[in-house]
């Protein structure tokens, strides 16, 4: 390895200031993903593969492509890429995270499971493997309670179990999100959930920002909204940020990116929900860079392709005061369902921008048939906005999102 080309498992939804900074910083990509990735058509190098999600042919497939693209770092985005990610960190040396730590990571039981074992958490949980497992330990649990899969993030499949009667139903429900491994069943944490971003370089763990998250209150946990940085006070943050760095410096983590989910207890007491050795969705790393002049992905690659990283730029730049906030917003209304014949209001919401940086992203258009939503992924589009006052920002994107009026068939 040595050259200046890069190897990105699967280009991912929405990264278009990934691909921009790959492109500014000059390297050669080689992308592999499946046949209907439009983002294949940015790649210098692009590999077409039917088995994205399986771990062991796609590192078949990155070795193979090495022996004629000799590639110098590997990158992802996406969560399904994870565990072969770390295969090719052990295989070449990359330094970033072995096999086994990838495994324990996408594994949503065994990241509660080494939480507790490390110290760090002691939220109930059970591992749930039938519809009688889950009326065993329901008797444990105190209703509300979460039910989700093990190998699945984003809040797909995350359903909220109130009342006995619901077991069946929810087990049924989150069982199709996955099919073969097991189920997680725990307490549910009532409180505020927020998510950091964190760069790891030589396992000393850098936190970069704090953001609060709004998830639907119902049946199931949809995100909604990012804001950044999350309005804490300084004293919150340290201790987030000190607890954050405690519990990364455990894992067997060397070099790379993460975007770790929590929640804050009554006590004020972090929460983790979920770490993730990979960028945040949305637009939150854009986000950073519009607030602070600081591009995670800068470093995020040229951690992978096994450059200097600069610490004290690093410092310097994560401490950069904030004037103004960041709102990312995957809106979901309408929440009824059926073929779109018109969408109105979309100059109106245009209106309500300030500044080039905003924008408006439908993820539907007319003739397209609109589901109920019960995941992230049925959003019906995106809205990306900064302004200076807490209270404006929030209020500018629910008019913008009530602009909007579909019109069904």
């Amino acid at each position: 390895m040595g050259n200046n080309t890069i190897l990105l498992l699967k280009a991912g939804f929405h990264r278009e200031f990934a691909l921009k900074t790959l492109f500014r910083k000059g390297f050669e990509v080689i992308i592999i993903d499946s046949p209907f990735s439009r983002e294949l058509a940015y790649a210098d190098y692009p590999y077409i593969t039917s088995d994205i999600s399986n771990p062991q042919k796609l590192f078949e497939l990155a070795v193979s492509i090495y022996k004629t693209r000799n590639y110098s770092g590997v990158f992802t985005t996406t969560d399904s890429c994870i565990i072969t990610l770390g295969m090719l960190s052990d295989y070449f040396e990359l330094n970033y995270f072995s096999e086994k730590t990838a495994r324990m990571l996408v594994n949503k039981l065994e990241v509660r499971k080494y939480l507790k074992a490390i110290g760090a958490d002691n939220t109930a949980f059970f591992e749930i493997n039938s519809l009688s497992d889950l009326e065993k330990r329901s008797v444990a649990l105190s209703y509300p309670f979460i039910l989700k899969p093990t190998d699945r993030s984003a809040g797909k499949g995350v359903v909220v179990i109130r009342s006995e009667e619901e077991l069946k139903e929810a087990y049924d429900y989150v069982r199709g999100f996955s099919k073969s491994s097991p189920l997680i069943a725990e307490e549910f944490i009532d409180g505020e959930e927020y998510c950091i971003e964190a760069i790891v370089c030589n396992g000393v763990c850098y936190t970069l920002d704090i953001s609060k998250k709004k998830v639907t209150n119902s049946r199931y946990c949809i995100e909604l909204t990012d804001i950044t940085p999350a309005p804490l006070s300084n004293e919150w943050k340290e201790a987030i940020e000190a607890y954050i760095k405690d519990t990364v410096s455990e894992l067997e983590i060397s070099n790379g990116i993460l975007h770790i989910e929590f929640k804050l207890n009554g006590s004020g007491q972090p929460r983790i929900i979920e770490i993730n050795p990979r960028p945040a969705g949305g637009n939150l790393i854009e986000a950073i860079y519009d607030l602070k002049g600081l591009n995670v992905y800068d470093y995020a690659f040229d951690l992978a392709m096994k450059r200097e990283i600069h610490v004290n730029k690093l410092k310097g730049q994560i401490s950069q005061p904030i004037e103004k906030f960041a709102l990312f917003n995957s809106f979901i209304s309408p929440t009824g369902s059926g073929i779109i014949s018109n969408i109105r209001g979309i100059d109106k919401a245009a209106g309500k921008f300030e500044n080039d940086h905003e924008k408006l992203i439908l993820f539907y258009g007319k003739g397209d048939y609109l589901p109920a939503p019960e995941t992230n992924g049925e959003a019906r589009g995106s809205i990306y906005l900064l302004d200076s006052d807490f209270d404006n920002i929030v209020k500018r994107s629910e008019e913008i999102e009530n602009s909007l009026e579909y019109q069904f068939e």
